[in-house]
């Protein structure tokens, strides 16, 4: 067990104010992994898409490889998986990776994503453009729902002595019955 990063709360992953910590991702946001990052404007999100680079706009013949993590709380009755458990990806490339969840219940169930990015020092270099972290969703009896992340690596990680030559990051989400909420009641009633 790891501690938040930015409260040293005892579990870096179950720490009541990861939302806080992180972007909340109410809009076109990065947010990384274990620091915070700043906003970018829609207008420099909409540059950096059509740049097919980095915040420099640099796409590097490095490449890192970046394995995804899938968890569900044990009270949350969902199945998660990502399309792939891992991706090798050229530094400041924009990556897209689908995420399938479903509810086998006969009953609606909700939940919140939260994310973690491995080893910690990486978090602030993972740059997430498009994320379903911290935003609550609710799936009917029997649904499945797809979703994405869209991510890059920033080619400023090269120049970091700490973790330059960092070959592999860890891409962890983990989902969880919303604050205060019961995932085996039905929304609505």
């Amino acid at each position: 067990m790891r501690h938040c990063s930015n409260c040293r709360h005892p579990d870096s992953q179950h720490c009541p104010d990861l939302p806080r910590h992180r972007c909340g991702h109410a809009g076109p946001r990065l947010c990384g992994g274990s620091s915070l990052r700043p906003v970018l404007s829609p207008d420099s999100l909409w540059r950096h898409a059509n740049s097919g680079g980095g915040l420099s706009g640099k796409v590097l013949e490095r490449t890192v490889a970046v394995t995804f993590d899938t968890n569900v709380a044990p009270e949350l009755p969902w199945r998660f998986s990502a399309e792939t458990p891992a991706v090798r990806n050229k530094v400041g490339e924009t990556q897209t990776v689908m995420y399938k969840i479903s509810n086998p219940t006969d009953a609606p169930v909700s939940a919140m994503a939260t994310y973690n990015v491995q080893p910690d020092l990486a978090g602030s270099y993972f740059m997430k453009l498009e994320c379903f972290c911290f935003t609550e969703l609710l799936l009917g009896p029997g649904e499945t729902k797809e979703t994405a992340v869209v991510f890059l690596i920033d080619p400023a990680i090269v120049d970091d002595r700490d973790i330059g030559s960092l070959d592999g990051i860890t891409l962890s989400y983990t989902y969880f019955p919303p604050k205060g909420g019961n995932p085996d009641q039905p929304v609505g009633r």
